[in-house]
């Protein structure tokens, strides 16, 4: 697909946005306070649930984003690393997939 580096660029963008835009509300309420944090993303059974597959889907991207490049582009994967904790999947995994496309 011809767009697809396009696509994957858009939605990096979106990934960033809408989660930033959640955790400066949080930021508002709560200041840094890591224990209100803690509490806010495990507060209830789906959100324990929904928590859970976001760390775990963080792992398997890490281990297919080295797998995938083979050792090659170890500064880029760790910067994405930081960008999975400073943000999250929503906007490191695009983003890889955007390298990865430019890179074909």
């Amino acid at each position: 697909m011809k767009n697809l580096k396009l696509i994957y660029l858009l939605l990096f963008v979106i990934g960033s946005i809408i989660p930033t835009y959640f955790f400066i509300q949080f930021l508002n309420e709560h200041s840094l306070d890591p224990n209100a944090f803690g509490k806010a993303i495990f507060a209830t059974n789906p959100a324990a649930d929904f928590s859970s597959q976001v760390f775990i889907s963080c792992m398997v991207f890490w281990v297919f984003m080295f797998d995938d490049s083979k050792g090659k582009y170890l500064v880029r994967n760790i910067f994405l690393m930081v960008l999975t904790f400073a943000i999250g999947i929503s906007s490191s995994l695009p983003l890889y997939l955007y390298f990865r496309e430019k890179n074909k």
